[in-house]
């Protein structure tokens, strides 16, 4: 017998990396340090001490935000590993992202692959009644996960969602959300 969940609510699930942050000065001082050192520099990546090159994308801030204003429950789902929780949860406060470190979700290891692991938090989050109405990612592979969940609006850049934004007027802005 099917048994009915109470709805927690409207949530948006975002992406973090090249979707929130850009990855690329990460990404070029993590080749440096492997010529120099190789296994300090995979130690140091997978505590999250890189995360200081990242840059926040434009909007992203006020997308989520803007979410969080319209009453949205905001989640953060990353192929990020767990061992880089505190950096990632640090760098987003201070960049003015709202996060609730229960809805900040990572990958136990390197093993998992992410859209396994993006899939089995979306499902946790809809078995406990999150009605997920939107989920912005800049992968194929994870956005694939959204469409076969049936999340009805998926975006695969926030660059993309402000635009349309940019174009309405404020009462169809509200009526989008």
């Amino acid at each position: 017998m099917m048994q009915l969940v109470e709805s927690r609510g409207k949530m948006v699930v975002f992406d973090i990396d090249d979707l929130l942050v850009t990855t690329r000065l990460r990404l070029q001082k993590y080749i440096s340090d492997l010529r120099v050192d190789f296994d300090k520099a995979q130690e140091t990546y997978e505590s999250g001490d890189y995360y200081e090159w990242d840059s926040v994308i434009d909007y992203a801030v006020e997308t989520v935000n803007l979410f969080r204003d319209m009453g949205y429950k905001i989640a953060y789902l990353t192929g990020r590993r767990v061992s880089g929780f505190d950096s990632t949860y640090e760098f987003l406060t201070e960049a003015g992202f709202p996060v609730n470190k229960d809805y900040l979700f990572m990958k136990e290891n390197r093993t998992v692959k992410t859209p396994i692991h993006k899939n089995r938090v979306f499902m946790e989050l809809m078995d406990q009644g999150w009605d997920i109405r939107y989920y912005f990612d800049d992968n194929k592979a994870n956005l694939e996960v959204a469409v076969e969940l049936g999340i009805p609006n998926i975006y695969s850049s926030i660059g993309y969602f402000f635009g349309i934004l940019s174009d309405l007027d404020e009462s169809e802005i509200y009526n989008l959300f």
